[in-house]
C-alpha cells in the first residue's frame, strides 16, 4: 500500500524577497497554504499590499517594504519576518536583468542586476542565517538555467546568476555545520501563464 507524503509548515516563519509578483508571490502562497506565517518583501509597498490581499486567502501573509540592495532594509525585513526572533525559511527570490549587447553595457547595466541578484541574495543569506544559528533553518536561493546556458544579449543576468550559484555553494559549506541545511540553489521552472511555482523548487 502506497503512503502519501503530507507536508506541513505549521508553526514556521518564512521570508520571501521579491514576494509581490511572479515566482516569489507563487511560492509565498504555497508556503502560506502549508501553514507558514509568511512575510513578503519588495521595493513597492502598493504591489506588496495587492499581493498580500490575494494571498491571505491561503494563510497568514505580512508585508515589509525592502530594497534588497540596501543591507539595512534586508536586515529589517528579516527581523520583521522573524517576529519573536525565530526565522525558519528564507527564500532569496528578488531578481532582475538588463538585456543588451556586451559592447554597449554601461556601469548601471552591470550594477543593477549584480546589486539585486547577487548582493541582495548575499544580504538575505547573511541576515537570515543569523536568525537560524541556534535552531537551524532553510535558505533557498533562486538561480536560473541562464547561469550555465548563456542567452545572447543577457550577459549581465547570466553572470549574476552564475555568481548566485557559487554564493549558494559557499553558504552551504559555511552554514551547514549550524544546521542550516537547505542552502542548495533552486532553479525554478514556471509556465509563464500558470503563475505556479515550479515543481523543482
Amino acid at each position: 500500500m502506497t503512503q502519501s507524503l503530507t507536508i506541513t509548515l505549521e508553526g514556521r516563519t518564512a521570508l520571501v524577497t521579491g514576494g509581490g509578483t511572479g515566482i516569489g508571490k507563487a511560492c509565498a502562497g504555497a508556503m502560506a497554504r502549508l501553514g507558514a506565517e509568511v512575510t513578503i518583501a519588495g521595493p513597492d509597498t502598493a504591489v506588496l499590499e495587492r499581493a498580500a490581499d490575494e494571498l491571505r486567502s491561503d494563510g497568514t501573509v505580512h508585508v515589509m517594504r525592502a530594497d534588497v540592495t540596501e543591507e539595512d532594509q534586508v536586515a529589517a525585513a528579516v527581523d520583521a519576518a522573524a517576529g519573536g526572533g525565530r526565522l525558519d525559511i528564507a527564500l532569496a527570490n528578488a531578481g532582475t536583468g538588463f538585456p543588451g549587447f556586451l559592447l554597449h553595457l554601461s556601469k548601471e547595466h552591470w550594477m543593477v542586476p549584480l546589486g539585486v541578484n547577487l548582493l541582495g541574495t548575499a544580504f538575505t543569506i547573511k541576515h537570515a542565517a543569523k536568525k537560524m544559528l541556534s535552531r537551524g533553518g532553510s535558505i533557498i536561493t533562486v538561480s536560473s538555467g541562464a547561469s550555465s546556458r548563456l542567452t545572447k544579449f543577457m550577459t549581465t543576468y547570466s553572470v549574476s546568476k552564475a555568481a548566485v550559484d557559487e554564493l549558494t555553494r559557499a553558504a552551504a559549506q559555511e552554514l551547514g555545520p549550524f544546521g542550516i541545511v537547505s542552502t542548495a540553489s533552486a532553479r525554478v521552472d514556471r509556465d509563464p501563464g500558470s503563475g505556479r511555482c515550479g515543481n523543482r523548487l
